[in-house]
């Protein structure tokens, strides 16, 4: 069932595509090896939209087949990672971290934890809410 309808709009670190979204269904954690690869990140996180509550407003992302049933889209010119497509399942999986507003998502819930790095953030390392350096 979506989430409440909401304006979330996103793009690529350049500007050159841009996207929104009046909805999703979900978002969650995956920490699968082919995620980490792809993004360059320890997990990423996905939300997923139906393909009725998504437009594409502006560039032409290109495309990579990561497996038998998924392509991955991303900015061409920066290199952001912006979704991926599974054949027949109705949905555009947006990155999280694309979005103008990440923080209007919440998280339902993790996949692929048996092949997670870490349990969580390490909590008992120093913290600071900018770059001290």
């Amino acid at each position: 069932m979506t989430q409440e309808a909401t304006e979330l709009p996103g793009g690529c670190l350049c500007g050159a595509i841009r996207y929104r979204a009046t909805g999703y269904d979900r978002a969650v954690h995956c920490h699968c090896g082919a995620c980490r690869k792809a993004t360059g990140a320890a997990f990423t996180t996905w939300v997923c939209i139906p393909e009725k509550d998504f437009a594409l407003l502006a560039g032409r992302p290109a495309y990579r087949r990561s497996s038998a049933a998924c392509n991955r889209g991303f900015c061409a010119a920066c290199g952001t990672p912006l979704f991926m497509l599974y054949d027949g399942d109705g949905e555009v999986t947006v990155s999280l971290g694309s979005l103008d507003e990440p923080r209007a998502v919440r998280v339902s819930y993790q996949i692929w934890t048996e092949e997670r790095l870490a349990p969580a953030p390490a909590a008992d390392l120093p913290s600071f809410p900018r770059d001290p350096h």
